[in-house]
């Protein structure tokens, strides 16, 4: 065999070789991102690593977001003060839980 004719060969071989990694290695990377796990959550990890690329570009609108998320999530521990406790029965037993009857202001 010629060696023109071989080193072409092998550049061919290495070529598209290569193009069929490439393409295994973008379907297996695509694949991955849109799995979900069995407990509901997906790996989104390139994702995330936006994410974070973002929250460096621009600190103050990832604070801004950090804080609006925190205010959705708080939740006031405190009853109202003047409202009456709630007693709630509950039987294991026959699996029922009774919950007392609203209460009608008389006022209306």
């Amino acid at each position: 065999m010629p060696e023109a004719l071989r080193i072409v060969l092998t550049v061919l071989g290495f070529g598209v070789g290569g193009v069929l990694v490439l393409a295994a290695v973008i379907w297996l990377s695509h694949r991955n991102l849109r799995a979900a796990h069995r407990d509901g959550t997906s790996t989104s990890a390139v994702g995330d690593a936006f994410g974070i690329m973002q929250d460096l570009v621009s600190p103050a609108n990832a604070r801004a977001r950090e804080d609006l998320d925190d205010a959705k999530r708080h939740v006031q521990l405190a009853p109202d003060t003047d409202a009456a406790p709630t007693r709630v029965r509950v039987d294991l037993n026959g699996g029922t839980i009774r919950l007392p009857a609203p209460r009608r202001d008389p006022a209306s």
